[in-house]
């Protein structure tokens, strides 16, 4: 996040990188810098980008699960508050062995993979 110049990336209330879209630039410092290569060019607004897990559309509603999630044919991704320990996420991550990417980087990310 502090590779942008013009402090365009930011964490939200909620952990998930978001971006200031009136203050990227598209210098690509983001891109460079992120060690998930998550970050895209969005070419119709002309900044870069990312899955924010449907921030701004399911959960601004107040829904709490990602399109991804609902679509999934295996119904192998879980979404939700990792503060409750009786959310189904946290009983998931209790019960099942899981890593995350590149933990080297101590970004603390919250995004999960199952064994």
């Amino acid at each position: 996040m502090a590779a942008c110049p013009n402090g365009a990336i930011y964490r939200d209330e909620n952990g998930i990188v978001r971006l200031h879209k009136n203050l990227c630039d598209l210098s690509r410092a983001c891109m460079s810098a992120c060690p998930y290569n998550a970050r895209y060019v969005d070419e119709k607004n002309h900044v870069t980008d990312k899955c924010i897990f449907c921030a701004d559309t399911r959960l601004a509603r107040g829904e709490t699960t990602t399109a991804c999630q609902i679509t999934c044919p295996a119904k192998l991704r879980y979404f939700g508050d990792l503060d409750d320990p009786e959310s189904e996420i946290s009983k998931v991550l209790a019960s099942r062995k899981h890593f995350t990417l590149k933990p080297e980087h101590k970004t603390k990310p919250k995004l999960f993979y199952l064994d």
